[in-house]
């Protein structure tokens, strides 16, 4: 398992500029849009290609996606913990 949430794959991934404030709402809606498109695996694959890319090519930056992604997906489901 990857230790994000569906919804913080869908943010990192998403058009969003990091650090950029998102609404629940906005949080939500892109989860759904993800997976509409891509399903819960094909999005889980894809996230983890795209932030092993980003790793490797701006440390720094794939750092602080991973840590506005999570912040923000937290406040659209405090309940949610990683297994």
């Amino acid at each position: 398992m990857d230790g994000i949430s569906p919804a913080a794959q869908a943010l990192y991934m998403s058009m969003h500029e990091t650090g950029a404030l998102v609404t629940p709402s906005e949080v939500v809606a892109e989860r759904a849009a993800r997976v509409a498109e891509l399903g819960f695996n094909g999005l889980r694959v894809e996230s983890l290609k795209r932030r092993l890319f980003a790793a490797s090519a701006e440390p720094e930056a794939h750092r602080a996606r991973m840590v506005w992604a999570a912040a923000a997906e937290w406040f659209a489901d405090p309940e949610w913990e990683a297994p």
